[in-house]
């Protein structure tokens, strides 16, 4: 009889015991701390890109307003003459239209890398149509005060 009992209370011991609990809920646990920490990354993903998509819009808006700009003071220069005046017009026409595929180019774009290097790449033609600019001053200076 007493062998019985111990094989019983052993039995017991052992199907209740909470190491066969705590096992059987940790895979599910890990698979939603996984999934969890997956989601917050692409989530990141999702707003890096965001953000750059956003600034280079915001850049791309900039640089054309100071491109239609440029325009006016170029028709505002009584001293350049017609042919001068459409010369730098298609110049800056030219760099308009570039940015504008250029946004359709950095809104097509999936990879982050890619995205990164293209809005990199509006500073660059920035640069060259600022410099453009800062040309038209100097041809108008020399115009104007010869």
């Amino acid at each position: 009889m007493k062998k019985v009992i111990l094989v019983i209370l052993f039995g017991l011991m052992l199907s209740a015991s909470p190491s066969y609990a705590v096992g059987s809920n940790l895979l599910p646990v890990r698979e939603v701390r996984i999934a969890t920490r997956e989601a917050k990354i692409t989530q990141i993903q999702v707003n890096i890109s965001e953000d750059l998509r956003n600034r280079a819009a915001k850049e791309i808006t900039r640089r054309v307003s100071f491109l239609t700009e440029l325009i006016t003071q170029i028709n505002g220069i009584k001293k350049l003459t017609t042919p001068q005046k459409t010369d730098l017009q298609t110049q800056i026409q030219n760099t308009d239209r570039w940015f504008k595929r250029f946004a359709n180019k950095i809104n097509a774009d999936t990879d982050d890398v890619t995205l990164k290097v293209d809005v990199k790449s509006i500073v660059n033609n920035y640069i060259s149509s600022y410099s453009l600019g800062k040309k038209l001053i100097y041809w108008w200076l020399l115009i104007e005060f010869r």
